[in-house]
């Protein structure tokens, strides 16, 4: 009767195990803990999860949960007589947003602080001046479904065709959980950072284990969503790398295919526009095939003249190496 329960917290157990990283193959003790423990059923779960591992009976599991209280209590008055390490995680992820409000994860959760972790971005469009930095926590896919945390300006950087700058974003959480963002351009060195505490627009613990359920519950969906931006980023990157291929034959192409072209690249424009809500996964998909074979048979006839083939600042036309930020 009770073991849909009894899954559950094996269930548990499993994501504990995954968060911490830990192989459960490579355990060398498995206590038991809690009245709950007793249970020859959940015992039974336990070691059939755990790979047939021996459990651990030796210690009263009612007297063990009492003494962690005492522990606590008295770490917290600071009356604690030997030394006790308390290991403290950040309970969300956290992140910045990137085109198509994709959530990229720079600092996973559950990642033990103090910390400093970095993370490389390039800009989503050419010759851009500044790039905005959002700062989010949360285990969506979707920016917009995570608590905003800070925004800031990153100016000056190095003004160049889409995806060639390269910014280096860096989070820093002390063990106050005093976190420290920046963002700096790797090749003009400008930079800005801003800071935030633990008081300011953070969540309480039940809104943390909301989003922990909703994120595992909409697993599919945001994964879905993940898969249909990277299929409009592709696209995106097709209709740049072709109207430069289509530049650089101006003088040889004739007027009839190079209309034919255009108008397939004006096609894929429309369907970039309606938005990814409108727009499935293979539609960005099927049109970015259509196109890239219409070009590349046209292409092909017409190879550029030397004239128009330079040596200098010759730009990759392959897709950005790193996410892309506006």
């Amino acid at each position: 009767m009770n073991m849909d329960l009894l899954t559950k917290c094996m269930t548990v157990v499993s994501k504990c195990l995954f968060d911490a990283r830990m192989d459960m193959r490579k355990l060398h003790e498995v206590v038991l803990v809690g009245s709950s423990s007793r249970i020859p059923k959940v015992q039974q779960l336990l070691q059939a999860l755990l790979y047939g591992k021996e459990l651990c009976k030796r210690i009263n599991p009612d007297e063990a949960v009492a003494y962690g209280a005492a522990v606590q209590a008295a770490i917290l008055a600071g009356t604690m007589a030997q030394e006790v390490v308390l290991v403290d995680v950040t309970p969300l992820s956290l992140g910045i947003e990137c085109i198509g409000q994709v959530f990229s994860i720079v600092v996973p959760r559950n990642t033990t602080i103090p910390i400093r972790k970095e993370k490389i971005f390039t800009t989503a469009f050419d010759y851009r001046t500044r790039v905005r930095i959002q700062v989010y926590e949360g285990e969506r896919a979707r920016s917009c479904d995570n608590n905003l945390l800070g925004t800031f300006v990153l100016s000056e950087i190095l003004t160049a065709l889409r995806g060639i700058p390269q910014i280096n974003v860096c989070f820093e959480l002390d063990a106050n959980s005093i976190m420290h963002v920046s963002a700096e351009d790797i090749t003009t060195g400008s930079k800005k950072q801003i800071t935030i505490t633990n008081d300011k627009g953070r969540i309480s613990a039940r809104e943390i284990e909301y989003m922990v359920k909703e994120a595992e519950r909409l697993n599919a969906e945001e994964e879905e969503h993940r898969r249909r931006v990277a299929a409009k980023e592709d696209l995106h990157n097709c209709i740049v790398r072709t109207r430069r291929k289509i530049k650089k034959r101006h003088n040889v192409l004739p007027l009839a295919e190079k209309k034919k072209m255009e108008d397939a690249i004006d096609k894929a424009i429309q369907l970039l526009l309606i938005g990814e809500t409108l727009a499935a996964t293979t539609d960005y998909q099927d049109v970015m095939e259509e196109l890239g074979k219409l070009c590349s048979q046209i292409l092909a006839r017409f190879p550029p003249s030397a004239a128009n083939i330079s040596t200098k600042n010759v730009t990759p036309l392959k897709k950005p190496k790193y996410e892309t930020i506006d």
